[in-house]
C-alpha cells in the first residue's frame, strides 16, 4: 500500500535543483514527517509570509550558505493560493524550479470542502482508507460519512443507546482528537433523526472537550446516588442539590464496560475532579459507596483519603503513560500530550506528605516514576534533535510554539468589538500550572478552562523564547534584542501595529513592582480601548531564583501564591471587560544538580545554569572538548553567531552536587509550556 507523502517527496531528490519554489497552499509540505524527511535530504525549507522578513533570511542566511561554497538546496514555501508565485520577488522566482501540490491531486474522489479542514495527521488513515475501499466521486455529505467512518471510526447508525454514545465521545474527548467543524455538525444531524438524544445537549458535547467534561463532571454525583438510591431519588437530587447546567438524562450509564475504561484515567489525570460524597449507610441506603468492595475505577472519583487517593492516582496516570509511550515513533502532538500528563504525575509526586511514608506500598511507584523520568529525559533530547528543527513551520489549529500565540490571537481578533488578552507567568512550568489551574478553578467557578501544550524556543532563556512571543516571530529575526527583554514592549507593538491596530488600541505591561497591583492595571486600559493587551507576570520566575528547597518547596511556594488570589482577580476583571484570556510561559524548569562548569574565562556571552551561549562555533567546541558531556545545540531559528551548549540530563553549571531550580535546556519540564484559554460562558 502506497504513502501520500511519497507523490510529494520524490519530487525532491537531492541535486535537481538549488532553488525551488513550491505553491502549497493546503500546507502539505508542512506536515511533520514530510519536512523531517525533506530536512534529512539536506534541504533548507522556508515559509514566504512577509516580504521583508523573507528578505532578511534569505539574504543573511540562505543566500550566504550559496556563496560559501555550502550548496545548500534552498525550497521556498507559498501557502497561499496556487497563483501566489507572483508575489515571490523576481530575482528569486526566475532562476527557481516550480512545483505545485494540492489536496485535489492526492484525493481526486473527496470533496475539497470537507477536506481542507481536515488536520494533516489523519491523511494517513484517509489515504489507506481510500485505497482500500476505492470510492466513487463523493459528494459533500458523502464525504462526511465516509470520513467519519474510515477516519474517526464513528458509524452514525450503530450509536443507538446512551453508552454507545458516551463510547464514542469519550474516546474522541479524551484523545482529543482534531475532528473538522462539519463533521460534528453531521454528526449530530445524524443523531437527531433517530430522535433517540433529542434531550441530550449534543450541540455542546460533541464538538466541545470542555463541555463534555463538565456534562460528565455534573452527572458524576447523580451515578454516585443512584448506586444507594432509586433513580427517581437520583434524578431529583440533581435538579435541586447540583443545579446542572446541562440538559440531558440525570444518570449516565457509566458502569458499561465501554465508558468505565476511561472514567479512571479522567480522574487520574485531572480531567475529571473526585467529589466528597458520604455513604447513605447510616441514612436507609445500601452503603455501597466507600465500602471495602466499591470498585477502584469509582473509588478515584470519591474524596475520602487524600494520601490514598494522590497513590491511587499517580499509580493509574503512571499506567497510562508507560502503555501509551513511544517515543521512537513520537509526533510532536505526541509529547505535548505527554507533557500534560507528565505535569499531573510530578505534581502528584511532589504532593506527598513530607517525611514521605516508607511502606510497601510506595516502593513500587517510586520506582515506577523515576524509570519514566529517567526514559523521558533520555528520549526527549534525543527527538528534539532530530525533530526540532521542523516544529516552526508545522501549522495547527492551536499554536505549536508559543512565537505563534499572537497569530493566533489575530485570527481571533475579527470583530471591532473583540479583545485579547496574553497573560505571560514567566517561568512556569506545566506542573506548576496544573497546581494553579486546581485552584483558579475553585476561585473562579463556571469559567472554562482548556488547555494545551507548546513548545518554547531552545535554549529555554527568558531573553530568547519570550521576546519570541511578543515578537511573533522566531529569535532569528530580534538578533541585536535577544540578549535582554528590553525590547519586548516594541516588539508586541510592532506586530499589533502590523496587523492593523493603532498604538491606543495596544497594550503591554510587566507586573513587577508597584505595576503587579491590579488597580495600575485598571487604570491603564480604562485610559484607552485597549483591545490586544500583553501582560508579564514574574511572580513565579522570582520564586524559583530564590527557591532552595526543590521541585516540592518550588510548588508548595506557587500554590501559596494561587491562594492569595490575585490572579484569579486579574482574570476576572479581564473577562468583565470582554477580554479573551490566554496563560502560556516562555518556558518551564527544572531541579538540577550541579557537576562543576567549564572554566572558560570570559568567553562566553551568557552564563546560565544549564546553557552557556558563544558567539563562535569553534570556540564553543573547545569547551565542549573539556565538559564531554554538554550538548552542542544547533542554532535552529536563532541568530547568526548564537551557539549554545547546554548541560545534559538534569545537571547544571554549577559547583558540584548544588542542588538549584533553573532553566535554559532540553529537559520535557522546561520545553514544552503549557497554553491556556480561559472564557466565562
Amino acid at each position: 500500500m502506497g504513502n501520500w507523502r511519497e507523490t510529494i517527496l520524490k519530487e525532491f531528490a537531492p541535486q535537481v535543483a538549488r532553488l525551488t519554489v513550491v505553491a502549497d497552499p493546503d500546507a502539505l509540505l508542512s506536515e511533520e514527517f514530510i519536512l523531517q524527511e525533506i530536512q534529512a535530504r539536506g534541504f533548507e525549507l522556508v515559509i514566504y509570509e512577509e516580504p521583508i522578513p523573507f528578505r532578511y533570511l534569505y539574504e543573511s542566511k540562505l543566500r550566504a550558505t550559496q556563496v560559501s561554497g555550502e550548496m545548500k538546496e534552498i525550497i521556498i514555501l507559498l501557502r497561499g493560493e496556487e497563483d501566489s508565485y507572483a508575489s515571490v520577488p523576481y530575482d528569486i522566482l526566475v532562476c527557481a524550479r516550480k512545483l505545485k501540490f494540492g489536496l485535489d491531486r492526492l484525493f481526486p474522489q473527496i470533496n475539497r470542502g470537507v477536506l481542507e479542514a481536515l488536520d494533516r495527521s489523519w491523511l494517513d488513515a484517509l489515504y489507506q482508507a481510500q485505497t482500500l475501499y476505492t470510492p466513487h466521486q463523493l459528494s459533500e455529505n458523502a464525504t462526511k460519512d465516509f470520513i467519519l467512518r474510515h477516519v474517526f471510526e464513528i458509524a452514525p447508525e450503530t450509536i443507538k443507546t446512551p453508552a454507545d454514545l458516551l463510547r464514542n465521545l469519550l474516546r474522541k474527548h479524551y484523545r482529543a482528537q482534531i475532528i473538522p467543524a462539519s463533521l460534528d455538525t453531521w454528526l449530530i444531524q445524524m443523531l437527531r433523526k433517530t430522535n433517540r438524544f433529542s434531550d441530550w445537549p449534543l450541540e455542546k458535547i460533541v464538538p466541545e472537550r470542555d463541555a463534555f467534561l463538565a456534562f460528565l463532571q455534573e452527572r458524576w454525583p447523580a451515578y454516585l446516588n443512584s448506586l444507594e438510591t432509586d433513580q427517581e431519588t437520583a434524578v431529583r437530587e440533581l435538579g435541586t442539590s447540583y443545579h446542572p447546567v446541562f440538559s440531558g438524562p440525570a444518570v449516565l450509564p457509566f458502569e458499561h464496560d465501554d465508558v468505565r475504561v476511561y472514567i479512571d484515567n479522567l480522574f487520574a489525570e485531572g480531567l475529571l475532579k473526585p467529589i466528597t460524597y458520604p455513604s447513605r449507610s447510616n441514612q436507609g441506603g445500601t452503603g455501597k459507596i466507600n465500602s471495602q468492595s466499591t470498585p477502584a475505577w469509582i473509588k478515584i472519583g470519591i474524596q475520602s483519603d487524600p494520601e490514598a487517593e494522590r497513590q491511587a492516582r499517580m499509580q493509574r496516570i503512571l499506567q497510562v503513560i508507560e502503555a501509551e509511550f513511544q517515543p521512537l515513533t513520537a509526533r510532536h502532538t505526541d509529547w505535548l500530550n505527554l507533557a500534560g500528563r507528565w505535569a499531573e504525575a510530578s505534581m502528584l509526586w511532589y504532593s506527598a506528605p513530607q517525611p514521605r511514608p516508607n511502606h510497601d506500598a510506595y516502593d513500587p511507584l517510586k520506582s515506577k516514576f523515576e524509570a519514566l523520568r529517567k526514559h523521558i529525559d533520555e528520549s526527549f533530547p534525543v527527538w528534539l534533535q532530530h525533530s526540532y528543527g521542523t516544529l516552526y513551520n508545522v501549522p495547527g489549529s492551536e499554536p505549536v510554539m508559543i512565537h505563534q500565540i499572537p497569530r493566533y490571537m489575530a485570527k481571533g481578533l475579527r470583530s471591532d468589538e473583540s479583545r485579547m488578552a496574553l497573560v505571560i507567568i514567566d517561568g512556569m512550568s506545566f506542573d506548576q500550572w496544573v497546581v494553579i489551574r486546581d485552584i483558579l478553578q475553585n476561585q473562579l467557578a463556571g469559567f472554562k478552562f482548556s488547555t494545551n501544550g507548546a513548545f518554547a524556543w531552545i535554549p529555554t532563556l527568558t531573553s530568547v523564547s519570550r521576546q519570541s512571543i511578543f515578537s511573533g516571530k522566531p529569535p532569528m529575526f530580534f538578533p541585536e534584542r535577544i540578549w535582554d527583554t528590553k525590547s519586548e514592549k516594541s516588539l508586541w507593538t510592532q506586530f499589533w501595529s502590523d496587523a492593523g491596530l493603532s498604538d491606543y488600541q495596544i497594550h503591554y505591561r510587566l507586573m513587577t513592582g508597584e505595576y503587579a497591583k491590579l488597580e495600575r492595571i485598571k487604570d491603564e486600559i480604562a485610559e484607552r480601548q485597549v483591545r490586544v493587551l500583553g501582560l508579564v507576570i514574574d511572580k513565579v520566575d522570582k520564586i524559583m531564583h530564590g527557591m532552595e528547597l526543590g521541585t516540592a518547596g518550588m510548588l508548595n511556594q506557587v500554590r501559596q501564591w494561587a491562594e492569595q488570589g490575585h490572579l484569579a482577580k486579574l482574570i476576572q476583571f479581564l473577562s468583565e471587560n470582554r477580554y479573551r484570556v490566554m496563560i502560556s510561559s516562555d518556558h518551564g524548569n527544572i531541579e538540577a544538580t550541579g557537576r562543576g562548569g567549564p572554566n572558560e574565562g570570559a568567553t562566553a556571552d551568557l552564563r546560565g545554569e544549564r546553557a552557556r551561549i558563544y558567539s563562535d562555533e569553534v570556540l564553543r567546541s573547545s569547551i565542549k572538548a573539556k565538559y564531554p558531556e554538554a550538548i552542542e545545540w544547533k542554532p535552529i531559528g536563532l541568530p547568526v553567531n548564537y551557539f549554545p551548549l547546554l548541560a545534559p540530563g538534569r545537571t547544571a553549571f554549577v559547583r558540584n552536587e548544588k542542588h538549584t531550580i533553573c532553566h535554559g535546556g532540553l529537559s520535557l519540564e522546561e520545553v514544552i509550556v503549557p497554553f491556556v484559554r480561559i472564557e466565562k460562558p
